[in-house]
């Protein structure tokens, strides 16, 4: 059933698999330029209370969606672009991320269909070449993590899984925005197609709004079978509203 268009919303999308569809290597994604002008469009119409939600970091979302800078939490959240456009990082211990990229590095030796992507603060392990290696390659980081200490952990993820810190996620982000003027008081929409995306779903329906998943990797209570379903459903969003402004 397609999800109902909110009076007021205020959407938080991720991009790989939501928007886009899933590449086989993360660097081949490439937004098509409708899908550029369709987030302009939105980010007008709503006021600005669009953001992004995403694993990516904040400079590869920049490349990926320029010339736009929308809102945005790269890394989980672990980077946010408030809508001011200041930037907010999550510290984190130096040293025992060295340690970790010195064992990632031992371990993609040993595994050299592995890539293994660097977000300063986090890292991500792309296993869909070798998927038949996951268990391996999760114990392999539930050690590292293990090492790293209690605030990091493993995170599963479509053929990927993330070495990241526990406390902060896509639903601790979309809180935060939630706070911003642009945000408060609208209905928190939250849109996402993999596991990560699971914490701003419960934080959204938390805060009155709701999750829609999109594809068959999740569930949620609405449902787009994939990211063109959903952009159809994006333009009718924009039209109501264009014709019945929210503020």
């Amino acid at each position: 059933m397609t999800p109902p268009l909110p009076p007021r919303p205020a959407l938080f999308l991720d991009v790989d698999g939501t928007l886009v569809p899933i590449s086989t290597r993360p660097e081949d994604t490439r937004p098509d330029r409708a899908l550029i002008r369709q987030l302009d469009r939105l980010h007008s119409a709503l006021g600005g209370a669009v953001a992004i939600l995403s694993g990516r970091t904040l400079a590869t979302l920049s490349q990926l969606l320029s010339p736009l800078a929308l809102p945005a939490a790269g890394v989980h959240g672990l980077e946010r672009r408030r809508s001011d456009g200041s930037i907010v990082l999550t510290g984190a211990n130096e040293v025992a991320l060295k340690d970790a990229r010195t064992a990632l590095v031992q371990l993609a030796r040993a595994e050299p269909e592995l890539q293994i992507e660097d977000k300063n603060v986090a890292f991500a392990i792309h296993y869909r070449a070798i998927p038949h290696r996951e268990s391996q390659v999760a114990s392999a980081l539930e050690e590292i993590a293990r090492q790293l200490g209690p605030a990091y952990h493993v995170q599963a993820g479509l053929f990927v899984l993330e070495l990241k810190p526990r406390r902060v996620n896509k639903g601790t982000a979309l809180a935060e925005f939630m706070t911003e003027k642009e945000f408060r008081g609208r209905q928190p929409v939250a849109i996402g197609d993999d596991l990560t995306d699971l914490h701003a779903f419960r934080v959204a329906e938390e805060l009155g709004g709701m999750g829609i998943a999109v594809g068959d990797r999740i569930c949620a209570q609405w449902h787009f079978p994939h990211p063109y379903a959903l952009r159809a459903w994006l333009d009718d969003l924009v039209a109501r509203v264009s014709r019945t402004p929210c503020d």
